[in-house]
């Protein structure tokens, strides 16, 4: 498969601005949830909702970009592909290394 000199850039900042916003949607409510339970229960209502959240968000844009591969279109094909193995991994990232990172961290 054929891939643009430009999907490079465009796939590098959808990743960067998908990933910065998952992570920051469960450091976010980690926070709310520490001040008031403690370190493990808190992590637990972080995944169990905002986890989900970021589970349904990506799938969502997972399927968006595969649309672009789906189609066809010459050069938009790549881009759908990679985009969606991208948003794949930030959904990975967010819901397992963020979350054991926290639980290093506890109330730091």
């Amino acid at each position: 498969m054929s891939v643009s000199v430009y999907a490079t850039n465009v796939v590098t900042m959808i990743g960067l601005a998908v990933a910065i916003d998952y992570s920051l949607f469960i450091v976010s409510r980690y926070r709310e949830e520490i001040r008031r339970r403690p370190a493990g229960e808190a992590l637990a209502c972080t995944l169990a909702t905002a986890g989900q959240s970021i589970l349904f968000s990506g799938l969502t844009v997972a399927i968006g970009l595969l649309g672009l591969y789906a189609l066809g279109l010459g050069t938009l094909g790549p881009f759908g592909l990679c985009g969606t193995i991208v948003v794949s991994f930030a959904v990975l990232y967010g819901l397992t290394f963020l979350p054991a990172l926290l639980a290093v961290l506890g109330r730091e």
